[in-house]
């Protein structure tokens, strides 16, 4: 691992510095002046910032404006003002943005111990996100060849984007997951719901630290397109379509053996259950049952907490990422759209074929 501490004064960062050594990681030490500028030339996994007030490019607050919008990777603001640094809503709900104040460097030692594992990963990620690029902005010729006069950026940005997943498909492709890896946590739309989202039912008193009941969650099934509620765009429906959740149990039945388990895992659906797996502190493994529906009012359903002043409220725990949505999605077609086949006398007509001759 690689960290690089920007403070001026380097005696109050030695106990920082020995802890990287004797870990093993390696460790640079640069003053205000050049401390973007040595950011990118070295490119550390992690940043111990100290906070200038001073005006100018090298002071605190300009300084991880740069790293958060040209490189962004975890930051440690380690700074005897720590109390009074006042950071940017995004900074202060970002989970990799800590704030420690100085005389005691215990606290960030144990940070960089927690983390390590994750820090040189996010710092791989980042570069394999460069190659992304590249290999979208390798298709700017085509799009810009093919563009149609009402073709505006927001499109074009979009090709880009889908450029960039499929870089990343592409390389994931023979990665198996563990069975969370089907959740996208925290949720990437901020305003919309969307297909295959899990709500949880809370009220005034619900304890979100702990995971509830199978019975207090519901799987979204109204399509996304009729939720969108973003910009100019409002959501075209007042109702949400949901399916309910049940005990784990239910999905297997009377199947007790694992082996037969994973059969049923594996097609994805038993008769209308389908089965989630748990996700550690969100939510327990569930059993959706694509017979048993519910609709309840799009009004009723938050997407923060913070927005919560009633009981009877339906918050959005966590997305179920493509291409599990599409799959849960063609299981309740299945279920729900599966035609019905007038009453003959099939009998006969079994033994028939049974009894056909090659």
């Amino acid at each position: 691992m690689k960290i690089s501490i920007i403070d001026d004064d380097e005696t109050s960062v030695k106990g920082i510095r020995d802890h990287c050594e004797d870990a093993g990681w390696e460790c640079v030490i640069a003053d205000f002046d050049e401390s973007y500028r040595e950011i990118m030339r070295w490119n550390p996994d992690v940043v111990i910032l100290d906070w200038c007030d001073e005006p100018g490019d090298s002071s605190g607050m300009p300084v991880l404006d740069s790293i958060w919008m040209n490189g962004y990777r975890p930051i440690v603001i380690f700074s005897g003002n720590s109390d009074i640094v006042e950071l940017k809503d995004e900074y202060e709900n970002n989970e990799l943005i800590k704030k420690y104040p100085k005389g005691d460097e215990q606290p960030v030692n144990n940070f960089l111990d927690e983390y390590q594992e994750y820090f040189c990963v996010l710092s791989e990620y980042r570069d394999e996100m460069g190659k992304a690029l590249v290999q979208a902005f390798d298709g700017i010729g085509t799009i810009k060849e093919n563009k149609e006069a009402d073709m505006n950026n927001d499109i074009i940005k979009y090709l880009l984007a889908k450029r960039t997943v499929n870089y990343f498909d592409l390389e994931r492709k023979d990665i198996t997951l563990p069975p969370w890896g089907m959740y996208l946590y925290p949720p990437i739309l901020n305003n919309s719901l969307s297909t295959c989202d899990i709500l949880r039912k809370v009220s005034m008193s619900t304890d979100l630290s702990k995971i509830g009941e199978p019975d207090e969650y519901l799987l979204v099934l109204t399509p996304s397109c009729d939720l969108v509620n973003e910009g100019i765009r409002n959501a075209k429906v007042e109702e949400v379509l949901c399916a309910k959740c049940f005990d784990k149990e239910v999905f297997s039945g009377d199947v007790r053996k694992a082996g037969k388990i994973e059969s049923l895992l594996n097609s994805g659906v038993n008769k209308q259950w389908v089965a989630l797996p748990a996700y550690k502190n969100i939510c327990p493994s569930l059993t959706v049952d694509m017979k048993k529906l519910e609709i309840i009012p799009l009004s009723k359903v938050i997407m923060d907490i913070k927005e919560l002043k009633e009981n009877n409220t339906y918050l959005r725990i966590c997305s179920v990422d493509s291409p599990f949505r599409e799959q849960i999605i063609w299981n309740y077609m299945q279920t729900s759209c599966r035609p019905g086949v007038p009453d003959r006398n099939v009998t006969a007509w079994a033994k028939d074929i049974a009894n056909i001759k090659k």
